[in-house]
């Protein structure tokens, strides 16, 4: 009788101390940031491979490989719009895509939205510099590379500079009509 009180006083302190069911949210957890690297690492593939040729590339090589990332950029353009339009719902959109016209803005936006991801999957894990840590931290820093080489590139400033022109417009049209109203209740 007291190897079974024993056995049963244990397991209970086990159970209540979260010492098992623990140990499977941690295996759920790098099972989660595992599925999130493959995952980025599958939607980016092509991307990374091409911007590890551009670093080593030079002259004409690398003006080929730029137009190539270009049109990967396109590519994906193209492939999130088709997936927006299959949310369509009714008379209106379920979410936003106010970026369809720019396409590098939108992959920025998309880029920097998986580099999140990637970012709370790891912040989850235990081991965040062994294994798959390690994995998602080297993934992050070449998502960071191709980022940053879309920001300097001049198709993403000349499309930044549109929508800034874009919403200085909007605000003028507005205060010409506020201004306009203003006039009117004054006759």
């Amino acid at each position: 009788m007291k190897p079974l009180y024993t056995l049963l006083i244990f397991t209970s302190t086990i159970i209540i101390s979260g010492c098992i069911p623990q140990r499977g949210t941690d295996q759920s957890k790098q099972l989660d940031a595992r599925q999130m690297y493959d995952n980025a690492r599958y939607e980016y593939e092509r991307e990374l491979v091409l911007f590890r040729e551009l670093q080593h590339a030079q002259g004409d090589a690398a003006i080929t490989l730029d137009k190539k990332i270009k049109d990967e950029v396109l590519l994906k353009n193209e492939q999130y719009n088709d997936e927006h339009q299959k949310q369509w719902f009714g008379k209106r959109w379920l979410q936003s895509n106010k970026h369809e016209n720019y396409p590098f803005i939108q992959y920025k936006k998309h880029l920097d939205s998986y580099i999140q991801q990637l970012e709370d999957a790891r912040d989850k894990l235990y081991w965040k510099s062994e294994g798959v840590g390690y994995l998602i931290i080297q993934l992050i820093k070449e998502l960071e590379q191709i980022r940053r080489y879309i920001i300097t590139s001049n198709s993403y400033q000349r499309e930044h500079h549109m929508i800034e022109q874009q919403k200085l417009q909007a605000k003028i049209e507005y205060q010409e009509k506020k201004n306009n109203k203003k006039d009117q209740k004054k006759k």
